[in-house]
């Protein structure tokens, strides 16, 4: 008997929003280390500028994770796709207005994180390794994640985003259960279509801490 979406819906807790904060934290005793014995003894307006810039990144998706902890869910209904908060709608996708999707290992999760193109050519002129410094704590982090996770699986490309033409929603299945049944459910309602088939969504350069009101 096929399940009716709407009075059991799938409900996957989002846990996108603590990789940020926990890509930084290897960056703390570096930054109190340069603090106390570089900038103090070499006075670098430079090396303090941007202690500065990544101290206050830190603190912003530190609060930004405090504010979302246990809140924030996934919600899959017969009809359409739901990112809440609280109980509260951030995103929405009709499944009929879906334009594609994709597999992913990007924490990207709201649509105010994207990079702008401008930033983006600047990053290759000027940072043209930051993919490198961006990815490779990611990869760890989410690695630790799903070894540590209960029931997991690690998949490189763990994540699904689920997109239409002005916002997307991205889905991480924190268990092997959660995923075979996000797996069924597009077998269900997306006409056989197979997740592990989906192409592959690369994300450039990172992405900035979430601004949802």
């Amino acid at each position: 008997m096929q399940r009716d979406y709407d009075r059991y819906p799938i409900v996957i807790r989002d846990y996108n929003y603590v990789f940020l904060p926990l890509m930084y934290l290897p960056s703390i005793p570096v930054l109190i280390y340069i603090l106390f014995f570089v900038e103090i003894s070499g006075g670098s307006v430079f090396v303090g500028g941007t202690i500065g810039l990544i101290a206050l990144h830190i603190f912003i998706n530190t609060s930004n994770a405090i504010k979302a902890f246990n809140k924030r869910n996934i919600v899959l209904s017969n009809q359409s796709i739901k990112f809440l908060h609280e109980g509260r709608v951030l995103e929405e996708i009709k499944l009929d207005e879906i334009t594609d999707i994709k597999r992913t290992f990007s924490s990207l999760y709201h649509k105010s994180q994207v990079v702008s193109d401008i930033i983006k050519g600047i990053l290759i002129i000027v940072f043209p390794f930051v993919c490198i410094l961006w990815f490779l704590p990611l990869i760890i982090v989410k690695f630790c994640f799903h070894l540590f996770k209960k029931g997991s699986r690690y998949r490189f490309f763990d994540a699904v985003m689920i997109f239409n033409k002005e916002r997307f929603i991205n889905i991480l299945p924190a268990t092997e259960d959660e995923y075979e049944e996000l797996r069924d459910y597009f077998m269900t309602k997306k006409r056989l279509f197979d997740i592990e088939q989906a192409k592959i969504f690369w994300e450039d350069f990172g992405h900035y801490e979430e601004n949802i009101k």
